[in-house]
């Protein structure tokens, strides 16, 4: 009986197929997924004349799969607005207005627009105040967060060429009132004078006293009370009145050199270049 047999050549061949399938040729070249695409968190960022907010990247394959084992390059396209840390995506408000903000790697790209604004605690945002013009201002969450309890507040500024006698009123109808006064020296703010309610009968704030020659910050606060007997955010319409020198039926004086346990602040450096009362949060309980 005669047995079939292959050719030697056929034999060979078989072998070769047999081993590049078991060492997984057919399937192609292996390697890491490359990158589809990037995204940036977050998606329209803002932050504070030199203050820093950090980016995110999420990088994912063409399947969807999230890389984690990859660098990020970051750059800025105006680093005289806003700076960016090439590899840590930290961005510093420089100076107003917008920057592109871009984030590269392995030849793929994402683009943010990142938003410099002034912080609102900033002292060059304090509006001057004039004896006898009263000024209309409203309370909005977009205010000074000085106090560190959820309010907010606005911030004035007016001068003594003199030892004068004033008066400092905060009304509204639609929160309870409240108003601080801080002699600026140099980079020291010391409190002379701080009100909650004029008397029993209101909630209207005011200060009354003799103060001497030197730059003043008023910071004018509303809040309002919860169900559990807490303070809570207000908003709304107030008027804040100065007059100096003030001359009507005399007051309980309520403005001195120091108040009585005044609080007294300190800029972190007096070359702080923010110039923020940020950096001056009460150190004790209103």
């Amino acid at each position: 009986m005669r047995t079939a047999t292959a050719p030697a050549a056929l034999t060979g061949l078989f072998s070769l197929l047999l081993l590049a399938v078991s060492c997984g040729g057919s399937d192609g070249p292996t390697g890491p997924p490359a990158i589809a695409t990037i995204t940036i968190a977050p998606t329209a960022p803002i932050v504070l004349q030199s203050d820093t907010v950090r980016l995110k990247s999420e990088l994912k394959s063409s399947n969807g799969t999230v890389l984690t084992d990859r660098t990020v390059t970051w750059t800025s396209a105006s680093p005289a607005v806003a700076t960016v840390n090439s590899t840590t995506g930290l961005i510093t408000g420089v100076a107003l207005g917008t920057s592109l903000i871009t984030a590269t790697s392995e030849g793929k790209t994402a683009t943010v627009t990142v938003t410099v604004k002034l912080d609102p605690c900033d002292l060059s945002v304090a509006l001057p105040i004039v004896s006898g013009v009263p000024i209309t201002g409203t309370l909005a969450a977009t205010d000074c967060p000085v106090f560190d309890d959820g309010t907010f507040a606005d911030l004035f500024t007016f001068t003594l060429d003199a030892q004068n006698t004033l008066d400092v009123k905060m009304h509204s109808t639609v929160f309870d009132a409240y108003i601080e006064i801080y002699r600026v020296t140099g980079s020291t703010f010391t409190r002379v004078g701080s009100n909650d309610d004029a008397d029993a009968s209101t909630t209207d704030a005011r200060l009354t006293g003799t103060l001497s020659a030197a730059q003043y910050l008023i910071i004018a606060n509303g809040f309002n009370v919860s169900s559990t007997n807490t303070l809570i955010a207000a908003f709304g319409d107030y008027l804040v009145t100065f007059t100096s020198p003030f001359t009507a039926a005399l007051r309980t004086q309520s403005m001195f050199e120091a108040e009585p346990g005044a609080v007294v602040l300190q800029r972190l450096s007096p070359a702080d270049a923010r110039n923020t009362i940020r950096a001056l949060r009460r150190q004790q309980p209103r």
